[in-house]
């Protein structure tokens, strides 16, 4: 992403102590996105989903029907060259960080959100967000327990994911969990189309849209999403909008050396806060990248910050680390 990271070995000098960034370059200027942007490019589309292997009801966009997208819209661009999946690398830095993808560590987090009580939060914070299932996972059961007053934040390094998937998932949890099945028929019905509402798919109507957008009025939920590198001004961004106490989600997020060092700052910035918490899932190693969980634990070490690890029974090892203010 661009980034270089300078640490003081000693904790007396407070600037190095206080802000661990020094970003000499950031590769994409993050930007804020209201979601009614993304909703305004959905509008007048199809979109096709599957349920995920997850106990409940959660589901996301199929795979295929975004690469139909892309290759409906002509893609050019090295991204969206990844995005469509015309070259073999899961990642590219500063182009594209793995978003389309559901990586396993997603999962190790949404199985400990089963465990916490989200009436605590006014804030959820997902940092590298991809297809948001964690972020589903909390805005389902934000609609269900009808929880007022909250803000969701979903930042990715690329605009494109955010447009893809992130805010599709988001309005298809919203359909398929607010509306009735004779609701969502009625508000897909085109007078001019006949056999447009089907299973497995959702017309986006402006009627559709419209009523998403006035059910988050209605039930003060502010969702904003955040493209770009991480770093400085992104922690700028997301302080300007999170309200505490905070609940922030990472996964597969420390993968390279060059992105641990970011991650601990903006994790330890998020929990200072009073009742705020975050959870950080993992691999151990991430072989041929080079980043790891001791890496990231001992950046933490130098933070304000107390945590506790989680090993996670699977085959490739894995781990879920809590982080919370130090007393």
């Amino acid at each position: 992403m661009g980034f270089k990271f300078g640490f003081e070995d000693d904790e007396r000098d407070t600037s190095a102590a206080k802000d661990a960034f020094d970003v000499t370059a950031e590769t994409v200027v993050p930007r804020v996105h209201d979601i009614s942007h993304f909703l305004e490019l959905m509008t007048g589309t199809r979109v096709s989903y599957e349920h995920i292997d997850f106990p409940g009801s959660l589901v996301r966009r199929e795979f295929f029907d975004v690469r139909h997208q892309l290759m409906s819209e002509d893609a050019e661009s090295d991204e969206l060259q990844f995005l469509i999946g015309s070259t073999a690398e899961d990642v590219r830095n500063g182009v594209y960080e793995g978003g389309l993808k559901s990586w396993e560590c997603c999962y190790d987090v949404m199985q400990r959100l089963q465990e916490v009580d989200f009436s605590g939060y006014k804030s959820f914070l997902e940092l590298g967000c991809g297809t948001s299932l964690p972020s589903l996972l909390i805005f389902q059961s934000l609609l269900q327990r009808k929880q007022t007053h909250v803000n969701l934040i979903l930042t990715d390094f690329n605009y494109e994911v955010l447009r893809l998937v992130s805010v599709p998932n988001l309005f298809l949890t919203w359909c398929l969990t607010s509306l009735s099945k004779e609701e969502l028929e009625q508000l897909q019905q085109r007078p001019d189309v006949e056999g447009n509402v089907r299973d497995g798919e959702i017309d986006v109507t402006p009627e559709l849209v419209a009523r998403f957008k006035n059910a988050l009025r209605e039930q003060h939920v502010a969702i904003s999403l955040i493209s770009g590198s991480w770093g400085r001004q992104m922690m700028t961004q997301i302080n300007a909008l999170v309200q505490s106490p905070t609940l922030m989600v990472s996964s597969e997020t420390i993968y390279s050396p060059q992105h641990l060092p970011v991650v601990a700052q903006m994790v330890s910035e998020t929990v200072q806060h009073a009742g705020s918490l975050a959870l950080v899932a993992a691999k151990d190693i991430y072989f041929g990248v080079g980043g790891s969980l001791t890496e990231f634990l001992a950046c933490l070490d130098k933070k304000p910050v107390e945590y506790s690890v989680e090993k996670i029974n699977a085959g490739l090892q894995r781990s879920l680390v809590r982080v919370h203010k130090k007393k």
